[in-house]
């Protein structure tokens, strides 16, 4: 399996198939390596070899998670770090933080009021 260095790095929130489908969309397109930050140790993402995959129950956590994506930034400051929620749990979790993660990473969503008004008139 061949990785090529690009300017930025995949970063996921997640796990099992959903996280998994990314990382190979990831791969696929670009042939890099996506590091995944989840709950537990289990599922496809975990133990693949496209993946980096860091468990800790704690990720979904508002200080933890803050300390661990601004850590991951800081660990590879020289690379775009691209974060995806990938369940509706941490896609909140970013949007909740978006002031505080624009610094050190491209998030693709939109702020925190609007997508938690769509979420709760859902229910």
């Amino acid at each position: 399996m061949e990785f090529k260095d690009r300017e930025f790095i995949p970063v996921l929130l997640g796990g099992y198939i959903n996280t998994y489908s990314v990382a190979r969309a990831f791969y696929e397109q670009y042939q890099v390596k996506t590091y995944i930050f989840g709950k537990f140790a289990t599922g496809p993402s975990y133990g693949s070899k496209i993946i980096e995959y860091h468990p800790n129950p704690k990720i979904d956590t508002d200080d933890y998670f803050l300390q661990t994506v601004n850590g991951f930034a800081k660990k590879h400051k020289d690379k775009k770090i691209m974060l995806i929620g990938c369940g509706d749990s941490y896609v909140a979790l970013i949007s909740k933080h978006k002031a505080e993660l624009e610094k050190t990473a491209v998030l693709p969503l939109r702020a925190w009021l609007p997508f938690h008004y769509v979420a709760v008139s859902q229910e």
